[in-house]
């Protein structure tokens, strides 16, 4: 043990303990007089080890005289210690507050930088782009509202009428007559010089009168009207053609034959044809073929006019050529009591019945055409006396307005909607109908402006998109256009199926196999329809009868046109 210092005066022996502090260290304890032993083991742990090297202090000055205070070496020099580590991890967070806010500069640094930059390209863009934007607009403002019409009226018969139309260079806006018996005016003005650009001795009228209908063609364009032609045969295989809209067709003296003429021999080579007329190619092959004319309904400036009157009966007017080549609208009672559709579906029964047959119906439409297809299947789907069906439709290239109609029976949708309900109402009906759907341009691309777009095409029929190798991508005129004459010479190509051109030689079997799956009518409370999704393979044949029996028929009512 060390040598100890024990208060003179202050140690009794009934009470056994006083407390001895170290100044030093801060230490407090207990320690028996009686025993020598101290009552806290850390006090004792202490004393140990300042057995051989403590020294004896003078008392502090602060504290009795009979208080001495015992300090070990060593734990002196680890003071000294202890004050230099302090001083070396003052020293270290120094350098550590020094270092994080030297990059904390070159952090601030970047980002200024960056700024800077940022604010540079926007500089920039609003110096070089926005000047450029405005020079833009005032040219086009410049082109389509000055020199545009200026050139124009140059240059006025080289314009389709549609442009003409928009800038007003019509030498008078067509007249529309009301109540006017077109055969009776007709008597009146035999003689005069007629715009005829597609002439042919079987039009019963055009376009001089109303002529609509069913014409069925035999070779080099020979045609008759009507289910009693001599070139239509119900026991045989039948394609059915239905076009679509067709301004300035009328003035021109225009209709849509297929066979379309050749100039430059780059179809004909493309298809290796032996005949210059696709429609030739099919009638070798055994079918009927036939088009469905409503071109002077379709005779209007715009698009959505034409589109209209396949729904509703209102406005039915129709283009009629005068004698000093312009045209006039009429408008007669007579003409307004069905809609184009419903014209359509009485053409079809006429020719083919209504009793269920195994000779097949192939119909074809093209542009709005393809709303007329599919509201003449929709129509047959819903009536429930109807049981001939056509086995194959095809969409070619098809076009719908973009905004919601108020017409009935759309009702505030838009015309794409209408398609795809009925594409899923024909196909729940319908099991074994094929649907075919071919986009050969823009028309049909729905982040463009162009027009609207059905989604079902894709979900719900054989969808191709058409990789045309004679007109580039951004002719959408001519792709548009050219689509019903490439499809029908497509019947000369072999039979395997292309994922990138037209299939009309494509097998019904073989199409039917890559038909998805349908979405089916299913009737829940007080006959209330919605759909649901289920596979084509899956169906069961009682859907039709019971959709039959439940679906009211849809039949036109007066309602104000806006």
């Amino acid at each position: 043990m060390g040598n100890y210092v024990y208060p003179s005066a202050s140690l009794e022996n009934d009470t056994g303990s006083e407390n001895v502090a170290d100044s030093q260290h801060g230490r407090e304890g207990k320690y028996d007089s009686w025993s020598g032993e101290a009552e806290n083991p850390d006090i004792e742990n202490v004393m140990n080890s300042h057995n051989s090297k403590g020294q004896v202090l003078e008392a502090d000055p602060e504290y009795p005289e009979s208080d001495c205070e015992y300090v070990d070496a060593e734990d002196q020099s680890r003071g000294h210690i202890d004050e230099m580590l302090v001083d070396f991890y003052d020293i270290e967070e120094y350098v550590q507050q020094t270092i994080s806010k030297t990059l904390r500069v070159q952090d601030d640094s970047k980002s200024l930088f960056i700024k800077v930059l940022v604010r540079l390209l926007f500089s920039l863009c609003f110096v070089l782009v926005v000047p450029f934007v405005i020079i833009v607009a005032v040219v086009f403002a410049l082109v389509y509202f000055v020199f545009g019409p200026i050139y124009a009226y140059v240059a006025k018969p080289n314009l389709p009428d549609w442009l003409a139309m928009e800038w007003g260079l019509f030498d008078e806006i067509p007249e529309e007559k009301n109540d006017v018996d077109p055969i009776q005016d007709m008597n009146e003005i035999q003689e005069g010089c007629y715009n005829i650009e597609t002439p042919n001795d079987a039009w019963e009228g055009f376009p001089l009168n109303f002529d609509s209908g069913i014409y069925w063609y035999s070779f080099n364009n020979k045609c008759s009207k009507g289910p009693t032609s001599d070139y239509f045969d119900p026991n045989k295989k039948t394609v059915l053609y239905v076009h679509g809209w067709q301004c300035g067709s009328t003035k021109r003296g225009y209709r849509e034959m297929i066979n379309w003429p050749e100039s430059d021999g780059k179809r004909k080579r493309r298809f290796k044809l032996d005949v210059a007329n696709p429609v030739d190619l099919w009638i070798k092959k055994g079918y009927n073929v036939g088009i469905f004319y409503w071109n002077q309904y379709a005779d209007e400036s715009l698009v959505v006019d034409a589109e209209r009157k396949i729904y509703n009966s209102k406005s039915m007017r129709w283009a009629r050529q005068n004698r000093d080549g312009t045209i006039s609208y009429i408008v007669s009672p007579k003409h307004e009591k069905y809609p184009v559709s419903e014209i359509l579906l009485k053409e079809y029964i006429n020719h083919f019945g209504i009793k269920e047959d195994t000779n097949p119906i192939h119909l074809v439409g093209h542009s709005i055409g393809t709303q007329l297809v599919l509201e003449l299947t929709r129509r047959m789907v819903l009536n429930p006396e109807i049981q001939r069906y056509p086995q194959r439709l095809t969409l070619l290239d098809p076009y719908f307005s973009k905004r919601p109609r108020n017409y009935f029976p759309l009702n505030g949708i838009r015309a794409a909607q209408r398609a795809g309900e009925s594409i899923n109402l024909i196909r729940d009906v319908c099991t074994d109908m094929v649907i075919e759907t071919y986009e050969t341009s823009m028309c049909c691309d729905h982040r463009l402006l162009i027009g609207g777009y059905c989604h079902r095409f894709k979900a719900q029929t054989v969808h191709v998109n058409v990789n045309s190798k004679l007109y580039k991508w951004y002719n959408v005129s001519e792709r548009h256009i050219t689509t019903p004459h490439f499809y029908f010479c497509s019947i000369q190509l072999d039979g395997n199926w292309n994922p990138r051109f037209f299939n009309p030689s494509v097998s019904y079997d073989e199409i039917r196999k890559r038909m998805p799956n349908v979405t089916t009518l299913v009737f829940q409370d007080q006959n209330q329809p919605s759909w649901d999704s289920i596979s084509c393979v899956d169906s069961e044949a009682s859907a039709e009868a019971e959709i039959k029996k439940n679906v009211i028929y849809e039949k036109p009512v007066e309602l104000a046109i806006q």
